[in-house]
C-alpha cells in the first residue's frame, strides 16, 4: 500500500524522537564553589570553632545551637529562645529556612535531608553554626 504524503516532505529525513533523559557518564565532580561552599565538612566534628564541644552541644542540646543560629540568622522572632522553640517542635524545617541564610550557597531541600537523618542531623547543625 502506498501511504499518502503531504507535498515537500521527505520520510527519510523526519526527525527521530529525541530521548528524554540523556545518560552522563562521567563521574560526579563538584565545582570549585560546591567544595568551598562550607568552611568545614559535614564529618569534620573536632573543626574550630566550636570543636568537639560545639559537636557535643549539637547531638546533646540541639534547641541552644538552634537558638544561636536564629540569633544570627533572624529566622524567627524571638531570638535565642525563639529559634530553640521552633527548632524543638520543627527542626528539619528549621534548618532548611535557616541555612541558606547562613550559607548562599545551600539549597533548603538539602538542609531538610540532612537535618532529618539521625546520623547526620548534629553534624549538620554543627556545620551550619561553624560558618
Amino acid at each position: 500500500a502506498i501511504l499518502a504524503q503531504a507535498p515537500g516532505s521527505d520520510p527519510r529525513r523526519a526527525s527521530r524522537p529525541q530521548p528524554l533523559f540523556r545518560a552522563d557518564t562521567r563521574p560526579f565532580q563538584p565545582s570549585q564553589a560546591e567544595m568551598a561552599s562550607w568552611s568545614t565538612g559535614l564529618f569534620e566534628v573536632t573543626a574550630e570553632p566550636g570543636g568537639i564541644v560545639l559537636f557535643l552541644k549539637s547531638w546533646f542540646l540541639p534547641c541552644l545551637v538552634a537558638g544561636e543560629l536564629n540569633t544570627k540568622a533572624e529566622t524567627v522572632p524571638g531570638g535565642c529562645l525563639g529559634g530553640g522553640l521552633v527548632a524543638w517542635f520543627l527542626f528539619p524545617c528549621f534548618m532548611a529556612i535557616t541555612a541558606p541564610k547562613i550559607n548562599s550557597s545551600e539549597t533548603p531541600v538539602m538542609a531538610f535531608a540532612y537535618s532529618c537523618l539521625p546520623c547526620t542531623g548534629p553534624c549538620y547543625l554543627s556545620q551550619v553554626h561553624r560558618h
